[in-house]
């Protein structure tokens, strides 16, 4: 017995889709290739370029009107800080150093009392 399949009920949305797809590329393609289009995005990109400035105008002035660093300042600040860390790091390497090849003295024995008073005072009783 030969099997029947329906056909596929979204087969003409997916070539009415591509379809109407294509011809919009197409007619994209040659408005872009267009001058008024090309000189429409380059003003567009020159007044994107000029709000960003004043954008970053404005805000450094509230920035500082509110005694908050800007992203330039904190950039400052953490080069300033690894440079303290590294020298940090030299210090404490060549400090290591210099401890390693010292002799180690033994230190006394941290009590209440001092350690001649310690050894000439009778122990104290326990109760």
């Amino acid at each position: 017995m030969p099997s029947f399949f329906p056909p596929d009920p979204l087969e003409f949305v997916r070539r009415l889709v591509t379809t109407l797809e294509g011809r919009v590329n197409a007619l994209a393609n040659e408005k872009m290739n267009s001058e008024g289009v090309a000189r429409a995005a380059g003003v567009l990109l020159q007044a994107s370029l000029v709000a960003q400035q004043v954008f970053e105008s404005v805000s450094g002035r509230v920035l500082k009107r509110l005694n908050v660093p800007s992203h330039a300042q904190v950039s400052e600040l953490l080069t300033a800080l690894q440079r303290i860390e590294a020298k940090l790091d030299q210090l404490g390497a060549s400090q290591t150093h210099a401890t390693l090849s010292a002799p180690v003295r033994p230190r006394p024995a941290r009590t209440r009392t001092a350690p001649q008073a310690a050894a000439t005072q009778p122990k104290p009783k326990q109760r």
